[in-house]
């Protein structure tokens, strides 16, 4: 994008001197000079922007073009945008994580901005997906048209069915979710075509109709334990171990901390039942861990390391 700026400013530099409505010379012409931040560091877009006499500013496609890369009134340009909003919301980076990373390229930026710049994607992406109904092709899984509806009801699929219907016939089949207006529309539209029902979806409903109830008493009396808790307590009292001059015991303090962090990393993933459960896969990982634990305790009391005091804290925890 930089460097088309260039190449448009020095076309109009060469072919573009007089006005290309009246073929004027310019008039009058301004310095037009902003900083803007990409993913490669600042960079200076500095440019002349000539004005014709009666009609006004002749190079505007360079401004518009600078204007695409960088919005008015925003010292970043629309690529750092992107890169925020996936680190955020694809990637579950913190706000602080993603200020480190971007440091190391030479961008300076605040949480704050990083914030704002985060709901900036987040609105973006609303906008173009917000309600958004799509029909793919079953072999490839191109989209071949899609359409914003209001809401899922009848009267706004079935137009958008008959348009399929008139642009590319009869499908084999149709694929849709479990709603029911769908499956009345797809049956109008499309009679006597077989419908399937997408599997994600089946999987999430069943799930929600079944077992939710059951995952959400787990949750609550894995909670009230306060196991994870004091767990996470016990990764402050490892950080003392870390300076001791005994080599193993400060192996032992590391491998503790790591057992910590391995084990509640689960809950800072976004629950997305049925197919991410955090607490199910925290208690896997508990399990798996105390049986280490119990094997490092053994070797441990066989050297008589004083260590075996905290990892018996640990499996206490467990």
């Amino acid at each position: 994008m930089m460097r088309r700026v260039r190449e448009i400013n020095n076309e109009l530099t060469a072919n573009s001197i007089r006005c290309q409505i009246c073929t004027e010379e310019p008039k009058t012409q301004t310095t037009y000079e902003r900083t803007v931040t990409t993913l490669s560091g600042d960079r200076i877009i500095r440019f002349r922007k000539k004005y014709c006499r009666n009609h006004g500013l002749i190079n505007r496609e360079t401004l518009s073009t600078i204007q695409k890369i960088c919005p008015r009134k925003r010292t970043f340009d629309t690529k750092v945008i992107i890169a925020i909003g996936f680190l955020r919301w694809l990637f579950n980076y913190q706000r602080e994580e993603i200020q480190l990373l971007l440091e190391s390229r030479g961008i300076h930026i605040s949480t704050g901005e990083i914030s704002k710049l985060s709901e900036e994607f987040l609105l973006r992406f609303y906008v173009l997906h917000k309600k958004h109904n799509s029909a793919k092709e079953g072999m490839t899984g191109f989209t071949i048209d899609s359409w914003i509806m209001p809401s899922e009801s009848s009267e706004y699929i079935k137009p958008f069915l008959e348009s399929i219907r008139d642009k590319y016939r009869k499908p084999l089949a149709v694929v849709r979710d479990m709603s029911e207006q769908i499956h009345i529309s797809v049956s109008e539209v499309f009679p006597g075509v077989s419908q399937q029902v997408c599997h994600y979806h089946f999987v999430r409903n069943l799930g929600d109709i079944r077992f939710k109830h059951l995952y959400q008493e787990f949750r609550r009396e894995i909670l009230k334990t306060n196991a994870l808790a004091r767990i996470l307590a016990l990764k402050k009292i490892c950080m003392d171990g870390i300076s001791s001059q005994d080599r193993i015991v400060m192996a032992e303090h590391y491998w503790v901390m790591l057992a910590i962090e391995y084990v509640l990393y689960p809950r800072e993933r976004k629950s997305d039942y049925p197919f991410v459960l955090p607490y199910l896969e925290v208690m896997n990982r508990l399990m798996e861990v105390l049986g280490m634990l119990k094997k490092i305790v053994m070797w441990t009391s066989l050297l008589n390391r004083s260590m075996i005091g905290l990892l018996c804290r640990y499996r206490t925890c467990l």
